[in-house]
């Protein structure tokens, strides 16, 4: 519904004043109209009204970036406050329309709320009653009207009250309805001549005066034709639709201007009558005469000639429309064979430069591994320059090649293995004719290091301690990291003690002979008749190794150190953990007595031939309560009790938590072993 905002006390007064001018102001058609009305009709007027019209609130946005509130949801205060806020901006710009009126200064502002424009402005007129409106009209012509539709001017034009003045000003004429015409509609249907007559122009009106002015004798005129017939005749013929030039001062002139502002004060007089316009207009001698009966055949060969002439116009401008589309086609054709050459272009140097990286890094990968055989060959040099160093004192250690031990072991065939460890595998191979063993290292990456120094240092130890309780070094290959060692045809102390496939158990009396063989290869790693000691590190039953005839070997020295080199405590444990001194496991440095307590547990295996985990313990609650004979190993028949006991006192004192509690190995373990098995002085030989 159409809501007037302001309103004037005397509105109801003034209603019955036809001399008041109303024009409906919005964008830019509305400014040609105001200037046009400032000139031809403001001027005479008694009141101007400038009228705009704005659609009903809605929604209410939320100017802090939220969902927009419906209108039925606001409060009333916030709406009457956007109302408010909606109408001070509003005015604001009908402030620049009112400034065209350079010549009133009094002219009122009315802003009307409403869905439709033309509906809104058609109910304000007939409600307020006043006689003169007017609109900026559009430029169409009647093809663009035919495919835009009806706008606002053209509507008000139809349904405009019969009692009201409209004049619609577009860019190039002025659509006049007078009070009591019939409007006229633009179709395009309609007859080309009549709408040609519907859109008469200034210019076609004054060749047709000059006619009237030059024959004399057409200008005689009965006086019963000037009367309202004749005028609705004329009427008929040119809808009062008077087309003006917009530029009024320059198309009408003073005399035009004067004739619109006579219209207005006829107008003012409330009894407006077409007799009385052609009356006016009849005053000055080019009207005074002229019957609008015929229609002049040039009109319709101008209009012909305007209308093809719009028509060429529109073809032109669609040719230039279609050139201009052409040409974008080709740009977006070209640019777009630009942008696939250029993706091709960037594809192949991207393919380029991928080849490039991994050519790259197949190179950094080749000097790496150059590198890295550079590196390894500088260490075998040097490994080899320090193993040929050791072997120049021994004639008996030979320096195998990487293909002997290869073709020896079958190129370390699973058939040839005859053990493992944890550093390594041990093969049973034969090499000049000879029975050997060959022990390879774990050649890990994470223990390469760790690998070499240990087959270093156990090259170094057997090349430096010969005794025959230690295992014959025969060979080494640095290239495999292989130990060839005698071939020891019996296996490990271990297997033997748990009877490794089958074999049988070892003999009570064989059994004291290995403790003491032990014994006396520590003594000798531990100084007796060698000017440098060293300290197994990892002495247990599987590092003594049996002969055919069950003589025992210590193998496996490559953890082992030289005591001279003991130098701070270590931080990685060296050992087997059953068999690791538990004063080293504290302190972190080995001694001597480490290698005594490892005995100490070697020798209750053999006594006992169980697994070392609490066997401690085992053997004293034994020993303590009586029951010795019955933790002794099972699988031997009969053992000599007093011996064996005497040699498990004496293996629980090596075993003692303390090292500075345990036995010398020299001077006291290997001494009271004497006594016990009743045997010669054996270690001098």
């Amino acid at each position: 519904m159409a809501t007037a905002v302001h309103w004037s006390s005397n509105d109801t007064d003034q209603k019955k004043d036809n001399s008041i001018v109303v024009v409906a102001v919005s964008g830019r058609r509305s400014r040609r109209a105001l200037r046009w009305a400032s000139v031809n009709l403001i001027p005479h007027a008694s009141r101007v009204i400038l009228i705009h019209v704005i659609p009903p609130i809605s929604i209410i946005p939320n100017f802090d970036g939220g969902d927009k509130t419906p209108m039925n949801e606001a409060g009333l205060d916030t709406l009457r406050l956007i109302k408010e806020n909606r109408l001070v901006n509003v005015r604001k710009n009908l402030g620049l329309f009112r400034n065209l009126c350079q010549t009133r200064r009094d002219v009122e502002m009315e802003v009307l709320e409403g869905e439709d424009p033309a509906v809104e402005v058609l109910r304000y007129v007939a409600i307020s009653g006043f006689k003169n409106l007017v609109l900026g009209a559009s430029t169409f012509t009647w093809l663009t009207k035919t495919i835009k539709g009806m706008d606002v001017p053209n509507t008000v034009l139809k349904s405009i009250p019969e009692s009201c003045n409209l004049f619609a000003v577009s860019r190039w004429k002025v659509i006049c309805k007078l009070a009591g015409q019939k409007p006229f509609v633009t179709d395009p249907s309609s007859d080309i001549r009549k709408a040609r007559l519907n859109i008469f122009t200034q210019k076609e009106r004054n060749r047709t005066l000059d006619e009237q002015e030059t024959n004399p004798s057409s200008l005689e005129m009965d006086s019963g034709k000037s009367s309202l017939s004749e005028w609705s005749q004329l009427n008929r013929l040119t809808s009062l639709d008077s087309v003006v030039s917009t530029d009024s001062n320059d198309a009408y002139g003073p005399a035009h201007s004067h004739r619109i502002s006579d219209l207005g004060i006829l107008m003012t007089g409330g009894q407006f009558h077409p007799n009385n316009l052609h009356q006016k207009w009849g005053e000055e001698p080019r009207f005074r005469s002229r019957s609008m009966d015929v229609i002049p055949s040039d009109l319709v060969e101008v209009s012909q000639d305007d209308i093809n002439w719009e028509l060429e116009k529109l073809r032109l401008e669609l040719k230039v429309t279609s050139t201009k589309y052409n040409h974008a086609c080709k740009e977006l054709i070209v640019a777009k064979n630009k942008i696939e050459t250029l993706s091709v272009q960037r594809s192949e140097e991207a393919t380029k430069a991928r080849i490039a990286m991994e050519r790259e890094e197949e190179l950094k990968k080749i000097a790496e591994e150059e590198r890295s055989k550079n590196i390894e060959a500088m260490k075998e040099i040097k490994e080899t320059k320090r193993l040929l160093a050791l072997f120049s004192g021994d004639e008996n250690c030979k320096l195998y090649s990487k293909d002997e031990i290869i073709a020896a072991t079958d190129d370390f065939s699973d058939s040839k293995k005859i053990g493992s460890g944890g550093y390594g595998n041990v093969y049973g191979c034969i090499l000049d004719d000879t029975p050997v063993a060959i022990k390879v290292l774990h050649d890990h990456d994470a223990e390469v290091s760790n690998g070499n120094d240990q087959f270093l240092r156990e090259v170094e130890v057997l090349t430096k301690l010969k005794h025959p309780c230690m295992v014959t070094l025969v060979g080494v290959c640095p290239g495999t990291q292989s130990l060839v060692y005698e071939y020891m045809e019996n296996g490990s102390l271990e297997d033997r003690l748990f009877c490794k496939d089958n074999t049988p158990p070892l003999s009570w009396s064989t059994r004291f002979d290995i403790t003491y063989e032990v014994a006396c290869g520590l003594a000798f790693l531990h100084g007796q008749d060698n000017p440098d000691p060293v300290v197994h590190c990892d002495m247990k039953p599987s590092n003594i190794l049996l002969d055919r005839n069950n003589h025992s070997k210590i193998s496996d020295v490559g953890i082992s150190r030289f005591v001279s080199q003991m130098g701070a405590a270590d931080t990685v444990m060296r050992g087997s953990m059953y068999y690791l001194d538990p004063e080293y496991h504290r302190t972190g440095r080995l001694r001597p007595e480490s290698d005594i307590y490892a005995l100490g547990m070697t020798m209750l295996q053999v006594l006992t031939a169980r697994h070392p985990l609490r066997l401690l313990v085992e053997v004293e609650n034994a020993l303590s309560d009586g029951s010795f004979c019955e933790i002794l190993d099972s699988s031997l028949p009969w053992w000599p009790l007093e011996e064996a006991e005497k040699l498990a006192h004496l293996a629980l004192r090596c075993s003692n938590l303390k090292g500075s509690d345990r036995p010398d190995l020299i001077s006291e373990v290997i001494p009271e072993l004497e006594q016990i098995f009743n045997l010669p002085h054996y270690c001098n030989h």
